[in-house]
């Protein structure tokens, strides 16, 4: 592939491949791929197009670096000692749920948040195991939503607990929104969940003052 733009070849030079030339624009992880020659600050507007189309794709580096960087994440959510135990990992889910107080929910994204995960889908995993006695209830999706089975289930506890809600979803002012008491006591019940083990006091001869 080389650029067609007149404006970057001496006077009397014509490119070397003479095919067909349309303007293009590539989506900024693509911009200075291998075999493209780019123009300043951004790829060429002239682009010439040469070969077949998975011979081009080949030349770009970005889905070998996706791949990268998928298998770099997939290593790293296995070694965090914070999160190697997946039942350890469940409580943790079942303690924060446990933490919201009634007339209010949470969701999956939140819960996440509180611990520590990358994604909402893993406490929705715990809760599909959840033991008996769980106030499954007051999680739900970040719209307020449940399935329709659980939300019918779900009524009566709400009602109970005089929790704000439509017909198909909770009001968002019944989300639950800790403050910074609360989530330091939670997050060291989290730690002794999930084996974090306690920061220890600093000693006077470990201080700046000390010196």
């Amino acid at each position: 592939m080389r650029c067609a733009d007149p404006a970057r070849w001496s006077p009397g030079q014509t490119p070397p491949v003479a095919v067909h030339a349309r303007p293009r624009r590539l989506p900024s992880h693509r911009r200075g791929g291998a075999g493209l020659e780019c123009c300043s600050r951004a790829p060429c507007p002239h682009v010439i197009a040469a070969g077949p189309r998975r011979a081009r794709r080949r030349a770009w580096p970005v889905d070998s670096a996706r791949r990268r960087g998928a298998r770099a994440a997939r290593v790293g959510s296995v070694v965090n000692p914070r999160f190697s135990d997946p039942e350890a990992v469940d409580e943790a889910v079942y303690r924060v749920i446990e933490a919201v107080p009634p007339g209010r929910v949470t969701s999956y994204g939140a819960v996440a948040e509180i611990i520590g995960l990358s994604t909402p889908r893993r406490p929705a995993g715990a809760m599909r195991k959840a033991p008996e006695g769980l106030t499954w209830w007051r999680i739900v999706r970040g719209d307020g939503t449940m399935t329709a089975p659980l939300f019918a289930r779900g009524r009566a506890h709400w009602d109970a607990e005089g929790t704000p809600r439509d017909e198909d979803r909770i009001h968002r002012s019944a989300f639950w929104k800790p403050t910074a008491a609360e989530l330091d006591t939670l997050q060291l019940r989290l730690d002794e969940v999930l084996g974090v083990p306690a920061s220890e006091p600093e000693s006077p001869s470990d201080s700046p003052a000390a010196d």
